[in-house]
């Protein structure tokens, strides 16, 4: 982007005059000795040709252009301008070329390091001004204070209904120290002996500002099982009211179910060693999360022992919500082919709960029948063809009783991904060609390599071997096996007892990737890798990772809608990075001299405030307040 001395064809300086820094734009012109000069063996000299009076320096580095020079150049008064080594450059360019010491001080020098004064004269200013950042009492603990991402991140759960879900369970004192505590694991991730180091540089609730190390486990140790299902019931009524305002009905959420381990060392009961997801061989717990797919809102969540698989989860997380007080009926629950079982279904459609759910082909079932008979002619069925998610579709409606003896339809939805079906063939016969080769040769064989191939691997008696000795047992290509997988290659099997439609049926299917990202977010951007507590507070510690990884969920969803409304409203994270985000909105600040003075807050550039109002759902904070 064209920077001022670019667009002005003139050179810029500062010059401080009462305390205040400005911009000046100007030309010199050399000005050659005159004869009786040159004779006494004076030089030339530079003299202004043009000066132009810019604007003021804002304490941000921004520059208030005067009205008269915007009169004359227009064209500035499209966006904010920063005054950079002698130039005007635009925000991205200000920030991005900022000393690292003072990323979180944006206000402290900044300008004043990036200013160069043109004329001798003003040296004397620029001293006097470095000295007055000497002086003791500006550098008195306590004048200023790190605001914005707190503020930002509690006005979204806010607006989210966290923090009412909070209070009618826990009251509104211990409300604030709960969200206090999350945004705090957000940002930083510590200890709990930490959080007092943080939130004396915060404007904190005084009932948040002072919690211990001690004081707050024991605020963890205040949720128990009663509590934690009362809030995400609480939650989910309040997302619900706040929906059917806008609607003018209450909305019918598409809910992803998934789990995953989390390894800890801790002695809660539910701690045990199971399949584990990752870091194989550490005792873990499973945590279950059902995720809106259409929001990014988790409604619910529930740790069980480490031990039980998915399938044996799911009708456990169902009867859980039931029993917390969720209304079922203005819930679809997605799952993968990890959970279904033909009786768990059974009991859904008795209940007349509505679900949508991958399930696996089992030999000698129905679909699998269908595809060996007639699924390679789905492929010639022009008609057949989802252009949108590029696969073949194929539904049959069954018909299955219930206990009353009526009957409900389901619709099977079977699905063929050309695409897919030709890399998972490619890969099987790599990796099984590949592991057969090392076995017949006698390598050794990579343990993980084995345990795929292993079905499609046979062993058998060597038939040259001798008669009169015990045979020796030599290894085969299991070629049925590979063939049952390699025809099934590409198929997915997706039932459903309401979504009529293949392409919703899939569309609401793959949206499923969304509780991933939530995954990802609770595991690598926050502390919930490990769990590091005691058993009687491991409950409020999880709840204080989902609350966190439910506002870098919203934040990425505010994101989605803003950039689906148009290039005209295109909003980027820096470095698209939700980490990244919160770090620059940690530069501004709020300061004050003395304590019976108001606070007074950074100006904050568009780009911070468009973030504010898009991405936090929160109004632009006012210029000054008290605390």
């Amino acid at each position: 982007m064209a920077t001022g001395q670019e667009i002005l064809h003139l050179k810029l300086m500062s010059y401080k005059n009462k305390g205040k820094t400005y911009v000046r734009a100007y030309r010199n012109k050399w000005i050659a000795p005159i004869p009786e000069e040159a004779a006494l063996g004076k030089k030339g000299r530079s003299v202004p040709a043009v000066q132009i009076q810019v604007g003021v320096i804002q304490s941000s580095g921004m520059v208030k252009m005067s009205s008269k020079f915007l009169s004359l150049h227009p064209e500035f008064a499209q966006q904010d301008w920063y005054y950079l080594n002698h130039d005007l450059v635009d925000e991205n360019t200000f920030f991005d070329q900022l000393p690292a010491e003072s990323v979180g001080f944006p206000n402290k020098k900044p300008v004043e390091e990036n200013v160069a004064i043109e004329d001798t004269a003003a040296d004397g200013d620029l001293n006097d001004e470095a000295a007055d950042d000497e002086n003791p009492e500006d550098k008195e603990e306590g004048n200023f204070k790190f605001f914005l991402p707190h503020y930002a991140l509690k006005g979204l759960a806010i607006h989210q209904g966290i923090v009412s879900a909070l209070a009618e369970v826990f009251d509104s004192k211990h409300a604030e120290q709960w969200i206090s505590y999350a945004i705090y694991q957000i940002l930083k991730g510590g200890s709990a002996d930490c959080y007092s180091d943080w939130a004396y540089h915060q404007i904190l609730p005084r009932v948040a500002q002072n919690l211990s190390g001690q004081e707050v486990t024991k605020l963890l140790r205040t949720c128990t099982p009663e509590a934690w299902d009362e809030f995400w019931a609480k939650r989910f009524k309040t997302l619900q009211k706040k929906q059917a305002e806008v609607d003018g009905r209450i909305p019918i959420r598409y809910c992803a179910i998934d789990s995953t381990s989390i390894n800890s060392y801790s002695s809660a009961e539910q701690i045990e060693y199971g399949h584990a997801k990752q870091d194989e061989g550490l005792p873990q717990l499973n945590l279950a999360t059902v995720l809106d797919q259409l929001t990014g809102h988790i409604v619910y969540a529930f740790a069980y022992n480490g031990s039980i698989n998915d399938r044996g989860s799911y009708s456990y997380i169902y009867e859980r919500m039931k029993q917390a007080g969720f209304p079922m009926d203005q819930i679809m629950l997605i799952s993968d082919r990890g959970y279904p079982s033909n009786s768990m279904l059974n009991k859904l459609i008795n209940d007349n709960m509505a679900f949508l759910t991958g399930c696996p082909i089992a030999a000698g079932s129905n679909e699998e029948k269908w595809i060996f008979e007639q699924g390679r002619e789905l492929e010639r069925r022009t008609q057949a063809w989802d252009r949108i998610h590029r696969v073949y579709s194929h539904t049959v409606t069954e018909s299955w009783q219930k206990s009353n003896k009526t009957t409900a339809k389901v619709y099977s939805h079977l699905f063929y991904d050309p695409e897919r079906a030709q890399a998972v063939r490619s890969n099987l016969n790599s990796l099984v060609v590949q592991v057969f080769d090392e076995l017949s040769h006698g390598r050794k064989v990579d343990q993980r390599l084995f345990q795929e191939a292993r079905p499609y691997l046979k062993e058998v008696a060597d038939p040259k071997g001798s008669q009169h000795q015990t045979p020796k047992k030599i290894w085969v290509i299991d070629q049925t096996a590979v063939n049952r997988t390699a025809d099934l290659a590409g198929w997915l099997n997706i039932k459903s007892n309401v979504v009529e439609d293949s392409s919703v049926a899939i569309d609401l299917y793959r949206l499923r990737g969304l509780i991933e990202q939530g995954f990802d977010q609770l595991k690598n951007q926050l502390p919930g890798r490990r769990l590091r507590v005691t058993e009687a507070s491991h409950l409020g510690k999880l709840l204080v990772y989902l609350i966190g990884c439910d506002l870098r969920l919203q934040i990425r969803h505010n994101l989605m809608l803003q950039q689906e409304r148009g290039p005209n409203w295109k909003m980027e994270l820096p470095g698209n990075s939700i980490n990244k985000l919160l770090m620059s909105m940690d530069r501004y600040t709020v300061r004050r001299n003395r304590s019976c003075e108001y606070w007074l807050v950074d100006l904050l550039p568009k780009r911070v405030r468009d973030w504010l109002t898009c991405l936090f759902r929160v109004d632009v904070p006012a210029k000054r307040f008290r605390s």
